[in-house]
């Protein structure tokens, strides 16, 4: 009499491991999309918060904020009345750089990432009158200004990298100039 043993084969088990690996693999794809698509609309979030407020600081003042002047978390929620924990207590956090000639985010590396950009210019303190800022090796953001009429903090860009690429969101206001070449780089709204 012949006992038979009961149990999976070698082949079974290998099928299910595979199909669990398989099921694995596109969970992790699926995760990481919908956490950098929470992360983007959490960055967008924040820049139409901020935008808002630089445009109202303008409308009242006639200028933007001075980023120099912005040097910590209470000065900055306090320039711009908006919360403390709306500008720096996400993922993302608000910082601000006077640019005085050229700021260059083509290093699209690990201190980029989290951080927005407030990038802007004081037409009297440029020498050429015209900040530059480039997002990429292919793009080029210009921030300049009528030497005669426009002092102060005239015009600025917000820009952060979007999150799990390498590619940078970039916002300008609605005052001043600021340009972006060549034309198939786009401003975003």
């Amino acid at each position: 009499m012949r006992k038979t043993v009961s149990g999976f084969t070698l082949i079974e088990i290998l099928i299910v491991t595979i199909i669990i690996t398989i099921i694995a693999s596109i969970s992790t794809v699926v995760y990481t999309t919908v956490r950098n698509d929470a992360d983007q609309k959490q960055a967008e979030s924040l820049v139409g918060i901020v935008r808002a407020s630089l445009e109202k600081y303008y409308n009242t003042t006639g200028d933007y904020p001075d980023p120099s002047t912005m040097n910590t978390d209470t000065v900055e929620a306090n320039i711009l009345s908006v919360n403390i924990d709306t500008l720096n207590g996400g993922k993302f956090k608000f910082s601000p750089q006077l640019v005085n000639g050229t700021f260059s985010g083509q290093a699209a590396n690990t201190s980029h990432v989290s951080k927005i950009f407030y990038i802007a210019r004081k037409a009297d303190d440029l020498n050429a009158n015209t900040a530059t800022f480039n997002p990429s090796p292919a793009c080029s953001v210009s921030l300049t200004g009528n030497t005669d009429a426009d002092k102060g903090t005239s015009s600025y860009v917000l820009a952060f990298v979007r999150p799990g690429t390498t590619t940078w969101s970039v916002y300008r206001s609605a005052q001043g100039n600021a340009t972006i070449s060549p034309s198939s780089c786009k401003f975003d709204t």
